[in-house]
């Protein structure tokens, strides 16, 4: 397991520049804006894909042909993929939430408090992307895979201005601060039923 994992993050380390100049970027765009929630969103975002993108480099090499040829187990394989995701998004979202408590130590507004929980929910909210991502690309290939992730966010988003211009409103959701402590037990039950679900697609299929 921790072969995978270092194999993963050497494969990454050469966006490693790119993340840092995006992180500053966004830290100097937060600040000007006063928008620390946009700061950690788009943070966990950009984690969250570093996974896929250890899966776009597999492929490109056959790594799996190779790796499979080694004592390891397919759930391994799978299991190191969801583990690499969740280190990454943990990580960036810490980061994110540091840096949005220097803002607001920078820019004197803002509330900890409220920093705390919107860095809880987009650590949960970059899980589920990886939830619903994973499956996908075990499935459909890393390419593939990003396209039907993009049908599905879009489609609700489309449906819902349709549905808005032909005059039917759907009912209000009312947010309260207790739904973001209960995300954490939510979004791992879905975690490990998609774990599930790609260690079934991974163990059928041959290279």
């Amino acid at each position: 397991m921790k072969g995978l994992l270092l194999k993963d993050i050497l494969s990454l380390r050469r966006q490693s520049k790119i993340l840092l100049l995006l992180l500053l970027f966004y830290f100097v765009f937060a600040i000007s804006q006063n928008d620390t929630g946009f700061l950690q969103g788009i943070v966990a975002l950009i984690c969250v894909m570093l996974p896929i993108s250890s899966l776009s480099y597999d492929e490109a090499v056959k790594w799996d042909r190779y790796g499979l040829s080694l004592p390891l187990s397919r759930k391994t394989v799978v299991f190191s993929k969801y583990l690499l995701g969740f280190l990454m998004d943990f990580f960036g979202s810490l980061a994110a939430l540091l840096l949005s408590f220097l803002t607001i130590s920078l820019t004197k507004t803002g509330d900890a408090a409220g920093l705390l929980l919107t860095s809880l929910v987009m650590f949960c909210v970059g899980l589920l992307f990886l939830a619903v991502i994973f499956p996908l690309i075990f499935q459909f290939g890393p390419e593939k895979g990003r396209l039907l992730l993009f049908a599905i966010v879009l489609l609700p988003i489309v449906a819902a201005f349709f549905l808005n211009k032909l005059g039917i409103r759907l009912s209000g959701f009312v947010w309260r601060p207790a739904y973001g402590y209960l995300a954490p037990a939510v979004v791992l039950a879905l975690l490990f039923c998609s774990v599930l679900i790609s260690t079934r697609i991974y163990e059928k299929k041959e290279f």
